[in-house]
C-alpha cells in the first residue's frame, strides 16, 4: 500500500514539474531578444539546469530501482538550488540598476530561477516518497539529516 500511495503523490509532483517546464518554455518563447549571457552566468542558470536535470535522473532511477541512496543524494543538491535562488534577487536588483532598459529580461530570468528551484523542490518530494515506500520512513521538510530526524510509520 505504501508503494501505491507514494506513486499517487509522485504522480502529482511529476505533473507540477511538467507545469513548470511548460512555464519555462513559454518564458523562453516570449523573449524576443537574446538574453544577456553575463547575467545568465551570474545567476548560475546553466548550473541550476544541470543540477535539476541530474536530480530528476537520479530520482527516476531511485524510483525504478528502489534505490534510497540515490533518493537521498537529491537532498544536498536541492539545498544548492535553494542557495542559488536566494542569491538571485540581489543579482537581479544590481543588474536592473545598471541596465534599466533590460528590466523585463531580468525579470524573465528571475522567473526561470524561481521555477527551476521549485522543480528541485518537487524532485525532493519524489525522493521523500521513494524513501517512504521502500523504508517506511517519513521525512518531514527540513528533517532529512541523521537518525533522529526520522519517524517510523
Amino acid at each position: 500500500m505504501r508503494f501505491v500511495f507514494a506513486t499517487l503523490k509522485i504522480n502529482s509532483d511529476l505533473e507540477r514539474i511538467g507545469d513548470y517546464a511548460e512555464g519555462i518554455a513559454k518564458i523562453l518563447m516570449l523573449q524576443n531578444m537574446d538574453f544577456d549571457d553575463e547575467l545568465i552566468h551570474k545567476l548560475s542558470l546553466p548550473q541550476m539546469y544541470d543540477t535539476t536535470f541530474e536530480m530528476l535522473d537520479d530520482v527516476i532511477a531511485a524510483y525504478c530501482y528502489n534505490d534510497t541512496k540515490k533518493a537521498r543524494a537529491v537532498f544536498s543538491r536541492d539545498i544548492e538550488l535553494n542557495e542559488l535562488n536566494h542569491s538571485a534577487t540581489a543579482i537581479i536588483t544590481e543588474y536592473c540598476q545598471t541596465h534599466s532598459d533590460r528590466i523585463q529580461q531580468a525579470l524573465y530570468l528571475l522567473s526561470l530561477v524561481r521555477r527551476l528551484e521549485r522543480v528541485g523542490d518537487h524532485i525532493t518530494n519524489i525522493a521523500e516518497e521513494v524513501i517512504f515506500f521502500k523504508e517506511a520512513l517519513v521525512l518531514r521538510h527540513g528533517n532529512k539529516g541523521g537518525d533522529n530526524s526520522r519517524e517510523r510509520d
